[in-house]
């Protein structure tokens, strides 16, 4: 129904295909009703890497297009509580926030938008949960590049993600070859 599914995991193929597509590519793992599939409640999940900040102008792009509501949402790490202090955890959070606050500025007064952050250990469950809250039909996410080498790889999160979610996930891949959609 979409993806080869292979314990846990997107398929080999599936996984060829994002790594070496020449645009974004949406990964539809069930049967879907039509009305699933109007783009009009779209989750961006932002960890800030140069991957995510592409998939966050494709995300506008699309949000634009298709007069959607973007959905902003980024995870702060949560380590072991031994290493942590909740003072320190609360000062993350609030640098956090004001760092997706200021992305969000870039966000055009037209799209309707809202940024969250909140703390999880496991992004892709916190990203899906987000997802649910929302009742959001689409999930865009950035791929990640291997610094040494610039090689593009699907990273666990949104392999992860790309399996369980109930809605299409849209894998933004080579951020060069991702063309400005028409209004």
């Amino acid at each position: 129904k979409g993806v080869v599914r292979v314990k846990g995991r997107v398929g080999s193929t599936a996984e060829g295909v994002i790594v070496n597509a020449g645009c974004p590519v949406m990964i539809v793992n069930q049967h879907l009703p039509i009305e699933r599939l109007q783009f009009k409640k779209l989750i961006l999940a932002m960890d800030f890497s140069p991957a995510c900040m592409h998939a966050f102008g494709f995300a506008l792009n699309l949000a634009r297009t298709c007069d959607s509501k973007i959905f902003v949402y980024n995870m702060l790490p949560v380590p072991p509580a031994s290493q942590y202090t909740q003072a320190r955890y609360d000062d993350e959070l609030q640098a956090a926030q004001k760092k997706l606050e200021a992305l969000c500025c870039e966000i055009p007064p037209a799209i309707e938008a809202e940024c969250k952050v909140w703390g999880g250990v496991h992004p892709h469950l916190e990203i899906l949960k987000y997802a649910a809250r929302k009742d959001a039909d689409t999930i865009v996410m950035g791929s990640h590049t291997k610094d040494t080498n610039g090689k593009w790889y699907v990273g666990s999160a949104v392999e992860r993600v790309s399996y369980r979610a109930t809605c299409p996930v849209i894998v933004v891949t080579d951020p060069t070859k991702i063309v400005q959609i028409e209004s």
